[in-house]
């Protein structure tokens, strides 16, 4: 018995074994990967070197196989037993002294052998599948040596048990749904092997020949060639993506898919479903391999040239074409790739980037049934499934699989079962196609869009609703016609009976006539923030046929009144907020209420914003909340300009006298609720009048004179205690009044007094799906690298500010700033002849949006959106930043003189603003 310590691979070992077909792996990657080249077709295609072809592709099978017998010796834990694979079987042929000795480090590194194994097979896959797909479109004596080479590869994959035995197998249609592997594989099984066995001989015996003819001896073996039915291109190219689906190459597969379309290199190939020969066995039955070149599918019509089965080879479902079924089952199971392959950050982008352009091939087939009109619903349901998506993060993203893996779109019509028993009675594919999937992920993105205030692709996705919405009223429109015409004959018939029909033609309903109310509550919001105010006023208002999309019926929906009343206060239409209140009936919710105080604040009707907080004070747990604050302070500040530019109305005087009153009493806690004895209600509205306080302090004018002749009830002794942040909702409505009347840099002054304004110390793992890194600690055994650091610097600024901001928060500074630069530009053109105020003006101006661009960096907006954002000052930044990279280069080669160093900053203080000054 040997007692010998047994040598364990480690890491480092396996990787020295393993380089060559590893470097051989990366050089292929990068070549496909950024300039669109198989490395291994050209170099035997072109350059007629297949036997360095077959070469290559050993030495990675070789390093592929090593890999995965390291991967083997780390299954398992530790032991001084010695075991031994008998095919899939552990055998224990002998005992250690002690057990191998394997890291901590070893043990819990990454799989690294798989990973690296499965990126070996990957390229391996891919390359023989190129390979085929030009094979099928050369000569037939330079696809014959190409085609011999490649039954030479699939030989020694099969021999070392990288081809799974599931290829040859099939399922019914009834298992899988219309995922189901077809009988193909399994019909030509035989000879399928036949065709590698006699590769794998002939390899053998130019071997022995070889070695035979070097020791000077005669070949041992006689000239025989033995009889076997050849195989089409397009049967090893589905036998190729079979093998990617059992190994997981799904990335690889889709790839393989891509190149189906055609290019330089050959005609495009097509895809044709089993199904109609499914549904004629006797078809397939009669089919007599070793003479027929083709299935007999009934839809496919065959030449007379193909009729006479004289090309020697079995070509399948036909020439340059490959089965529905195979194209379905890669397409559909990639996402699951993605979902358990974190390798890269830009997977995802890769899928669908991949998956949208393999879908271009269902409409560029010229046999419409090779992939079902719905197959994008095959390949979205695994997308959404797999959770790769965070649309409430980015909702670009489910954007962009919308677009490019679209559901289909629904009947419309009233024959579609409502009831569970009728509904699992449907195939799964029939349930797809008659759900409103499309629309309910639309109508999320719309709301996502909205919470994000993004109002260019909020109104895109809207569009698109309206599209299927108006194409549904067209359908019953049509629908209604065409049962119009097949009554006619019968109205004929019983013309002479004056009686009239006892039934009438039923016209289908759309099962999504219009936009849910909380979706239409989402959509106005934004319309109001981004003061896109006639579309809104549309939504309203239509003089449409079939009427406004917000109907008057639900004006009474407290999912969207509060969204009609903020609308109507921004518009100033107080008919229309009258309106809308006179609709609400019992209960009504204290955010109903809060949103009608709202409205009679911003149009001075004290009294009814009076009745409303009495109401609350009285009869509710919460009395009123803090946008009711903000929106009275909001009303102080316009009110007090408004005053400012016309002294003259005593009215304006009156009604801002009343609204100072009506704060003072707010921060004297008079609106607080009486009858609560919870100590947590009361110290929460004392807390928040406490923060409050502080804040209007800062806003000079009237709201700042009002607060200093008030001293809160709660102060706060000890200066150690925790308040909740004040909600950017509410801090958001009052910023907009202060851009509004005071300008965008007081703005940015109460962005950096009030708001948390730096990164926490972890920002730098935060990863692009908004997950945190671990992380990284060079010597485990080194504790104090481990210990979580207490973020001092955040906690300090936590307790400093009031606000923790939002993207919406910048966006109103950014914006009200663009609107300043505009203002600026056109009243004075010509920088040259500005005045000093004017200069001083514009130089603020650009340090709002310098402030904005920063900030927009922060929240990892990309360029473009942070350009839109300000106006196009990012680019103005770059190109100045060059221009003083320039001029640095020049001062110091000594154009500007070496004596004289001022010339350097005369020259940079010159063109500073010019070059900002200009506008893309």
């Amino acid at each position: 018995m040997d007692t010998t310590a047994r040598a364990v691979p480690t890491p480092r070992l396996a990787r020295r074994n393993s380089s060559g077909g590893e470097e051989i792996s990366a050089i292929l990657s990068r070549a496909r990967r950024l300039h669109h080249l198989d490395l291994l077709a050209y170099l035997g295609f072109t350059l007629q070197r297949w036997p360095a072809v077959y070469a290559l592709i050993t030495k990675m099978l070789d390093a592929a196989d090593r890999l995965q017998m390291n991967e083997h010796a780390f299954e398992g834990t530790p032991s001084n037993l010695e075991w031994k694979f008998s095919g899939e079987d552990l055998i224990v042929t002998g005992i250690n002294n002690s057990a191998a000795s394997i890291s901590m480090e070893a043990l819990t590194d990454e799989p690294r052998h798989r990973m690296t194994r499965l990126g070996i097979m990957g390229e391996v896959w891919q390359s023989l599948a190129f390979i085929v797909l030009s094979a099928a479109n050369k000569t037939a004596q330079e696809s014959e040596l190409a085609m011999s080479y490649v039954y030479r590869t699939l030989a020694h994959l099969h021999q070392s048990g990288n081809i799974s035995d599931a290829i040859y197998k099939f399922t019914n249609r009834t298992d899988n749904g219309d995922t189901f592997r077809p009988p193909g594989m399994h019909l030509l099984s035989t000879h399928i092997m036949n065709v590698l066995s006699d590769a794998a001989w002939l390899d053998h015996e130019a071997e022995v020949t070889r070695k035979a003819k070097a020791a000077g001896e005669d070949s041992p073996f006689r000239p025989f060639k033995m009889g076997i039915r050849h195989l089409g291109p397009q049967i090893w190219l589905e036998f190729i993506l079979w093998a990617c689906i059992e190994q997981g190459h799904m990335k690889e597969g889709l790839w393989i898919l891509k190149h189906l379309r055609g290019s330089n290199y050959g005609a495009a190939w097509k895809v044709v479903s089993w199904g109609p020969l499914l549904d004629n066995p006797e078809l397939i039955k009669n089919t007599k391999i070793d003479i027929h070149d083709f299935w007999p599918h009934p839809d496919i019509p065959r030449t007379p040239d193909e009729l006479q089965n004289k090309s020697g080879f079995f070509h399948g479902l036909g020439r340059l074409t490959i089965s529905a079924e195979v194209f379905n089952a890669l397409t559909t199971q990639a996402a699951s790739y993605v979902h358990i392959n974190h390798e890269i950050n830009n997977n995802y982008e890769d899928l669908i980037e991949q998956l949208a352009s393999v879908m271009e091939i269902k409409h560029l087939n010229s046999v419409k049934k090779a992939v079902g009109q719905s197959a994008g619903s095959h390949h979205i349901i695994p997308v959404l499934e797999s959770q790769i998506l965070n649309p409430s993060m980015q909702p670009e993203r489910l954007d962009q699989v919308l677009h490019a893996l679209p559901p289909p779109i629904p009947p419309w019509n009233d024959t579609v079962p409502t009831e569970p028993q009728e509904l699992s009675a449907l195939a799964e594919q029939d349930l797809y196609n008659t759900s409103s999937l499309y629309t309910g992920l639309l109508q999320q993105n719309l709301r996502l869009y909205a919470h994000h205030q993004q109002i260019e692709n909020a109104m895109r996705i809207f569009d698109t609703l309206l599209e299927i919405i108006d194409s549904s009223k067209l359908d019953r429109i049509q629908e209604f016609w065409n049962k119009e015409q097949d009554n006619e004959g019968v109205s004929e018939l019983s013309h002479e009976d004056d009686s009239l029909p006892q039934t009438s033609i039923s016209i289908d309903q759309s099962p999504i006539p219009t936009l849910p109310n909380g979706a239409l509550g989402d959509l106005l919001d934004l319309v109001r923030i981004s003061k896109a105010y006639a579309f809104g006023k549309w939504l309203l208002f239509s003089k449409d046929a079939d009427g406004p999309i917000i109907s008057f019926s639900s004006y009474s929906d407290q999912s969207l009144t509060p969204s009609i009343l903020r609308f109507a206060a921004a518009i100033g239409n107080q008919e229309l907020g009258n309106l809308v209140i006179q609709q609400l009936r019992e209960p009504i919710s204290r955010n109903t209420y809060n949103a009608v105080a709202n409205f009679y604040i911003s149009f001075g009707q004290w009294e009814e914003a009076e009745g409303i907080f009495n109401l609350l004070i009285e009869y509710r747990k919460k009395a009123w909340g803090e946008t009711t604050l903000a929106t009275l302070t909001a009303t102080i500040l316009r009110l007090e300009q408004r005053v400012w530019e016309e002294p003259w109305d005593e009215e304006l005087e009156t009604s801002l006298l009343r609204a100072q009153t009506m704060l003072r009493k707010f921060l004297w806690g008079r609106y607080n609720p009486e009858k609560v004895y919870n100590e947590g209600v009361n110290l929460y509205y004392k807390q928040t009048i406490y923060r409050w306080h502080s804040l209007l302090s800062s806003i000079p004018g009237a709201v700042a004179r009002v607060a200093n002749d008030v001293k809160p009830a709660y102060t706060n002794p000890l200066k150690r205690d925790k308040f909740s942040f004040i909600p950017s909702r509410a801090f958001n409505i009052l910023l907009s009044a202060v851009v509004e009347t005071r300008g965008s840099q007081l703005g940015m002054q109460l962005w950096e007094k009030w708001c948390i304004d730096i990164e926490r110390s972890h920002a730098a793992r935060l990863a692009v799906d908004e997950k945190y890194r671990l992380q990284m600690s060079a010597d485990p055994t080194n504790t104090e690298n481990l210990d979580i650091e207490y973020d001092w610097a955040w906690h300090y600024e936590r307790q400093r500010k009031a606000v923790n901001p939002n993207l919406n928060t910048l966006r109103i500074i950014s914006r009200a700033a663009v609107k300043e630069l505009k203002q600026s530009q056109e009243a004075a053109p010509d920088r040259r002849n500005m005045s000093p105020s004017q200069q001083q003006f514009r130089e603020q101006v650009y340090r709002v949006l310098d402030f904005c661009v920063d900030r927009y960096q922060r929240f990892n907006r990309d360029k473009d959106e942070i350009g839109r954002e300000t106006g196009g000052h990012l680019r103005r930044i770059r190109m100045w930043q060059s221009r003083k990279r320039k001029n640095i280069v020049r001062w110091v080669y000594g154009d500007l003189g070496e004596e004289d160093n001022t010339g350097m900053e005369d020259l940079l203080a010159e063109t500073e603003d010019e070059e900002k000054d200009e506008v893309y």
